[in-house]
């Protein structure tokens, strides 16, 4: 059950709450559209990158490399993005929503994602962020 920002762990993945609007595909279209792009997300990507572009993890030997793997679920969190994209991403919550000069999220939505209400500490009672970003 989706219930929006706020209701998660120790953070908020960019979901398309668009569910059941439109079909899958076009959901992750819908994201790439209005959030990575708006943002400067120029790589990032909900499926495989092209090998050449990425990274590759080994195991505790250095000389045996993990496989890629992917999240069944997309918008749970399955994003390849490179080290420049992050920065734009970690910057644009930072910035409370906003990139290149645009509020694509509106503040108080990045606000609300910070603070816990489904968690246990949430229902023991604790309402203070997670994080503490200086306005």
């Amino acid at each position: 059950m989706d219930r929006g920002p706020g209701h998660g762990g120790c953070g908020q993945q960019p979901r398309s709450h668009a569910r059941g609007v439109v079909p899958h595909r076009l959901r992750l279209d819908f994201v790439e559209q209005n959030l990575f792009r708006p943002i400067g997300m120029e790589t990032a990507t909900y499926f495989p990158p092209p090998a050449a572009t990425t990274a590759t993890l080994y195991h505790g030997d250095g000389k045996s490399p993990y496989s890629w793997w992917n999240v069944l679920y997309r918008p749970l969190g399955s994003i390849s993005a490179s080290a420049r994209d992050m920065a734009a991403y970690v910057q644009f919550y930072l910035n409370r929503g906003m990139a290149n000069g645009v509020q694509v999220a509106p503040a108080a939505n990045i606000d609300r994602m910070g603070v816990p209400t489904s968690v246990w500490v949430a229902k023991e009672g604790l309402r203070l962020p997670f994080t503490r970003i200086p306005r």
